[in-house]
């Protein structure tokens, strides 16, 4: 049997980070998703809220302005459940995750807010690029 050495090319960059204390939308961080063929995971966290209800969706850009000309990932794009961060939430520093595949070169998150009066911590991270490879040495068979 081949034995192969499993390589990942990853590559994890923040995509948000910071105290939610008010309703509405709070946009993350541009993602370049443009060498990117294998779809993006999106991994969010919380520290103990007392309030509110933090729900992530995605838009997309092919030009990364966001300033109008964005639309939403559409769902049949997404891969998982959507990343809703509440009270109830178990644990205090649980990870949810979402995937999504986009066909426009930049992808950013959205949390919008609801029932929010003290608010909480909020980051989210962006995993793309996940690969795996051959060993270069490996020969079929052995």
């Amino acid at each position: 049997m081949a034995v192969f050495d499993i390589r990942s090319n990853l590559k994890v960059l923040s995509s948000f980070d910071a105290f939610i204390n008010a309703n509405g939308d709070v946009f993350g961080n541009i993602v370049d998703n443009s060498d990117n063929e294998l779809g993006l995971m999106f991994a969010a966290y919380r520290e103990a809220a007392t309030d509110g209800v933090y729900t992530v969706s995605f838009q997309q850009s092919d030009t990364g302005a966001f300033a109008g000309e964005e639309i939403t990932v559409p769902s049949e794009n997404l891969i998982g459940d959507a990343i809703i961060l509440t009270v109830s939430t178990p644990g205090n520093f649980e990870i949810l995750t979402q995937g999504l595949f986009s066909n426009l070169k930049f992808v950013r998150p959205v949390i919008t807010t609801t029932v929010v009066t003290v608010g909480t911590f909020v980051a989210m991270f962006s995993i793309q690029g996940v690969e795996q490879k051959p060993d270069q040495d490996d020969v079929i068979g052995n």
